[in-house]
């Protein structure tokens, strides 16, 4: 996805940041679950969860048949049996440093324009102090924000300590404030553009709970991962959603595709998600393989096999793949 986001609390003084998503952090998480103390209740649970974790896996060998094998060079990057992915080159961090840096500028320039209305709309930030924290709350200054992709909207947010937030606000890049929203609860949520960034999307992986918004602050869609598919043995992952909201996907380790109408329309296995909604296609990246899903076919067209991936992001239609041991490489998403 686009810009990769977090609100944070303590440690962002209440900013929207940036952050590179790691597969290591979600297996970090699963090691968590599974240090679960192990009474007669757990133990049938962990019965239940291998019994479909085995169907999981039967299921994705049956949408693996006929996908072509591809091949990247770890060590060149160089892609060698797929159409759809084609290789841009070496990231380049010196100019990712430059161009992050020339992001930040812009956010200090803009928040002066939005600052006024910021304060009216958050009265409370001034009364909320802490001997823990003489500095008084996090979300007593308006912190900072991120543009869309376009540059035509601003987003910025009221966070705590601890790494939440309660309120997210949407403006145009005039100033003008278009929607605000305000959480039902303090929540620990991640924030981040789809792959064309005509949504903004968030969610709290603690509960399972995502929140779908338009750039200019509509709120499409809002559930919770675990009640919508009770039944299931899914871990919550971060959701998808295509460019004009044809296509959604749910979850992590048993991944849901859903309509415009909200209706399952197939499963897949992937920790993180692009959609290709004009050629209903979904790149699929986990621990170990990328495959490309033909939503249309229900079933993978293409694989390859890595091992020492490490973490994806997404720029517009420019996939970055980062590798264990190696160098990142950036990959142009052929649509």
């Amino acid at each position: 996805m686009v810009a990769t986001l977090i609100f944070n609390g303590c440690g962002g003084c209440g900013r929207v940041k940036r952050s590179k998503d790691t597969i290591e952090n979600r297996n970090s998480k699963e090691d968590t679950y599974n240090n679960l103390s192990s009474n007669s209740s757990e133990t049938t649970l962990s019965r239940t969860d291998d019994l479909k974790a085995t169907q999981r896996n039967l299921e994705d060998s049956i949408l693996n048949i006929g996908a072509k094998v591809f091949t990247i060079n770890e060590k060149t990057g160089e892609v060698v049996g797929c159409p759809f992915l084609k290789l841009v080159g070496e990231v380049d961090y010196k100019y990712e440093k430059i161009k992050a840096e020339n992001e930040t500028q812009k956010v200090k320039a803009f928040l002066p324009k939005i600052e006024k209305v910021w304060n009216s709309l958050n009265p409370e930030r001034d009364t909320n102090y802490h001997e823990e924290f003489p500095e008084g709350d996090v979300g007593s200054k308006l912190g900072g924000g991120i543009f869309s992709p376009d540059g035509n909207y601003f987003i910025t947010s009221y966070a705590g300590h601890g790494g939440v937030t309660k309120k997210l606000f949407f403006f145009s890049k005039e100033g003008k404030l278009l929607r605000k929203y305000i959480f039902d609860e303090w929540t620990e949520a991640t924030g981040e553009f789809n792959l064309d960034g005509t949504f903004y999307i968030v969610t709290d992986t603690s509960v399972g709970d995502y929140w779908i918004f338009t750039v200019d602050g509509i709120l499409k869609k809002k559930g919770n991962m675990f009640s919508q598919f009770k039944g299931t043995s899914m871990s919550a992952g971060y959701c998808n959603i295509s460019k004009t909201g044809k296509y959604i996907v749910l979850g992590s380790s048993e991944t849901h595709i859903l309509n415009n109408k909200n209706e399952l329309i197939g499963k897949i296995s992937a920790w993180k998600t692009f959609i290709d909604e004009e050629n209903d296609k979904i790149y699929c990246i986990d621990y170990g393989f990328i495959k490309v899903y033909d939503i249309k076919q229900m079933k993978y067209i293409y694989k390859c096999n890595l091992t020492n991936i490490t973490g994806t992001n997404v720029e517009k239609n420019t996939l970055l793949l980062f590798f264990k041991n190696s160098k990142d490489y950036y990959y142009e998403i052929s649509k």
